[in-house]
C-alpha cells in the first residue's frame, strides 16, 4: 500500500506539474512553437487523467493530493463548460438535426452519397470536399427531401454545401481568405432564424511535405486556421439568432 501511495503521489504531482506549465505556455507562448500548436488542437486530452487521478487518490485517503486536482477540474469546467453545457436561449429553442459529411474529393459515388444523407433524415446536410459535379448530382437525387442547396466557391480538393429541408432566406458563400470558402445561409426554421455554415479549414498536410519542413508548415497553417477561425467568429458576432457551425474544423494530418 505504501508503494502504490508513492507511486500515485509521483504521478499526481508530475500531472500537475504538466497542466502548470501547459498553462503558463498557454498563456505566454501561445502557438508560436509548433509543438505547442500540435498540443493545443488536442488540449481538451490533457484533463482526461483528473476522473482516474481523483478516485484512486480518495480511494487510498490521499486527501490532500486529491484536492490538489481541483485545480485542472475548475480549469477545464472555465474552458470547456460554456461549449458543453446548454444556455437558457438553447434550452427553448426548437431542435434540429444536422449531418455532416466530408464525402472526399475524389469520390464519384453519388447514388450512394445521397443514400447515406437520405438515410439520415437530418434537417440539415453540411458537406465538405465537395466537387461540382458531386453538388449537381445529389441537387438532382434528394431534389424531394432537400429542396434548398448552396455551394461554396469551386476548390480544386472538393469545396463545401449545405442542403436544407427549410427554406433559405438568405445564402453564398463566405470568404475565410485563404483555402476554401464556406457554404453559408441563413434558414427559416420554424419561424426562428438560423445561421448555418459548412466550414473546411486549411489542412495542414503534413504528410505532403519533408519532415524538416513540418514544423514551418504547422505553424504557418496554424496562424492560418485561427485567422479562419477568426473570420466565422466576426460573422457570428454579426447576426441575431441562432448558429450551427459544422465542417472540418481541425485538421492534422
Amino acid at each position: 500500500m505504501k508503494r502504490a501511495k508513492i507511486f500515485i503521489s509521483t504521478v499526481t504531482i508530475f500531472y500537475m506539474l504538466c497542466i502548470a506549465t501547459w498553462l503558463v505556455l498557454w498563456l505566454t507562448v501561445k502557438d508560436g512553437w509548433w509543438p505547442l500548436a500540435l498540443i493545443h488542437r488536442f488540449a481538451w486530452y490533457l484533463f482526461a487523467p483528473i476522473l482516474p487521478l481523483g478516485l484512486i487518490t480518495i480511494l487510498l485517503r490521499q486527501w490532500r493530493l486529491a484536492g490538489t486536482l481541483l485545480f485542472p477540474a475548475v480549469l477545464f469546467t472555465y474552458l470547456y463548460a460554456p461549449y458543453v453545457l446548454p444556455t437558457s436561449a438553447q434550452a427553448f429553442a426548437p431542435t434540429f438535426s444536422v449531418l455532416t459529411y466530408n464525402v472526399l474529393f475524389d469520390n464519384r459515388e453519388y447514388e450512394q452519397t445521397a443514400q447515406v444523407i437520405r438515410n439520415s433524415s437530418a434537417d440539415f446536410v453540411m458537406l465538405q470536399e465537395v466537387q461540382p459535379e458531386m453538388f449537381l448530382a445529389l441537387k438532382s437525387l434528394l431534389a424531394d427531401e432537400y429542396p434548398f442547396a448552396q455551394l461554396a466557391q469551386e476548390h480544386d480538393y472538393g469545396t463545401t454545401a449545405l442542403f436544407s429541408s427549410h427554406p433559405f432566406i438568405e445564402n453564398g458563400s463566405l470568404d475565410l481568405e485563404n483555402d476554401r470558402q464556406a457554404a453559408v445561409a441563413i434558414v427559416d426554421f420554424r419561424g426562428e432564424r438560423l445561421l448555418l455554415i459548412s466550414a473546411h479549414l486549411n489542412a495542414y498536410g503534413l504528410f505532403h511535405w519533408p519532415i524538416l519542413e513540418r514544423p514551418r508548415v504547422i505553424q504557418e497553417r496554424t496562424r492560418t486556421q485561427n485567422r479562419q477561425a477568426a473570420v466565422i467568429l466576426e460573422t457570428v458576432a454579426q447576426f441575431e439568432g441562432n448558429v450551427h457551425i459544422e465542417g472540418n474544423l481541425i485538421k492534422n494530418a
